[in-house]
């Protein structure tokens, strides 16, 4: 990021994905305006909660107020959020019965939020792309385990108890956040967005 001059702010990072506008948003537009970056990610309950205050700030300001929507890891839509948090923390059952639906509400949502360029179809794909993407989270999670097990055979009596028990505990989550996700990129026929 560069900045022109000591007071204005440096340009948005390029290549970035900007859903709710036919182009990027060059900072000379934005002058006059307050500009409130949200770092928002779906899965964090925190983030819900700030929902309200921003609906209410919307309504208040709908001229003055730009709210951004910046992503925290990589390079990605909300979409690889809803991904993760649907893939890997819902029961296989309970997401195979109300995935398209709140696929749709998440769509919807940003609908009423002034997002106008994402149809069901992008979201959708963008979902399932996302399945494909967070099966990183557990497949590193899994790999993390190697280097306590080593640091558990270094160790004695209660602490060892302790590394073993934590490392059981964690595999076993990690293996169901693998399994649950691995049975949405089946459901979905996500595999299909891989190159050949």
């Amino acid at each position: 990021m560069q900045s022109t001059a000591a007071n204005s702010a440096p340009a948005f990072p390029e290549p970035a994905e900007w859903l709710n506008t036919a182009r990027p948003l060059p900072l000379e537009e934005l002058k006059g305006k307050a500009v409130l970056l949200d770092f928002w990610t779906y899965c964090c309950i925190n983030c819900m909660h700030i929902i309200p205050d921003l609906k209410r700030l919307e309504a208040k300001y709908p001229d003055e107020l730009v709210v951004i929507d910046w992503q925290l890891i990589g390079a990605a839509s909300g979409l690889y959020d809803l991904a993760y948090f649907m893939g890997q923390n819902l029961l296989t059952e309970m997401r195979r019965e109300r995935e398209g639906e709140l696929v749709r509400l998440y769509r919807d949502t940003l609908t009423e939020h002034g997002v106008e360029a994402l149809s069901f179809e992008r979201c959708w794909e963008g979902y399932r792309s996302g399945l494909l993407a967070a099966t990183l989270i557990p497949v590193n999670g899994l790999s993390t385990f190697d280097g306590m097990a080593e640091l558990a055979r270094q160790a004695e009596g209660a602490e060892r108890a302790t590394i073993e028990a934590t490392m059981e505990a964690g595999v076993a989550l990690t293996a169901t956040m693998l399994e649950r996700n691995v049975a949405a990129i089946l459901d979905t026929g996500a595999a299909e967005l891989l190159p050949p």
